[in-house]
């Protein structure tokens, strides 16, 4: 029997840019935000929490931030999240099928279809600490997983004592 190559879930999907209300959103091919070796799939990329979000973009949402609101949209529904993965069975330069390289650990999945996003709340970007917003993402060497892997468990800490506040 063949394993599944996705997990149904309610996602979560940050944006500086989407206004702040219920969206269809759409598989769209990777921006500035994804790695040059990841394919270019359509697709939505979603976390299963929002502190995957955050340390999945990493520095990149840095760069476009000067202190704006992040928007937090969450799955209407439970969907099918798929795994990073490289289209027919080719390979990128990690040697796998699975692009993505922190994926294990932010739980970044990809959404293929149009989806149904209701908007959340937002969070003000003063108010996470840089440690975790300029934390490296997208990366294999072991060292930077494991400063990533810290960081989302800081963001998530924080954003369940109160510390990063959802407005």
């Amino acid at each position: 029997m063949r394993a599944k190559s996705y997990i149904k879930n309610y996602y979560y999907h940050i944006s500086t840019k989407l206004q702040p209300v219920n969206h269809i959103l759409s598989p769209k091919l990777p921006g500035r935000n994804s790695n040059d070796d990841e394919p270019k799939i359509h697709r939505i990329c979603v976390c299963p929490t929002i502190a995957g979000c955050i340390c999945a973009v990493g520095p990149c949402i840095t760069s476009i931030l000067c202190n704006k609101k992040i928007h937090i949209f969450r799955t209407k529904n439970k969907v099918n999240g798929h795994f990073p993965f490289c289209p027919y069975g080719h390979y990128n330069v990690f040697n796998t099928k699975y692009p993505v390289a922190d994926a294990h650990v932010t739980g970044e999945k990809w959404l293929l279809r149009p989806t149904n996003f209701k908007y959340i709340g937002y969070l003000n970007s003063k108010e996470i600490p840089a440690e975790i917003l300029e934390c490296d993402c997208g990366d294999d060497d072991p060292n930077v997983l494991k400063e990533q892997r810290q960081a989302m468990k800081k963001a998530h800490k924080m954003l369940i004592d109160g510390s990063i506040r959802i407005h």
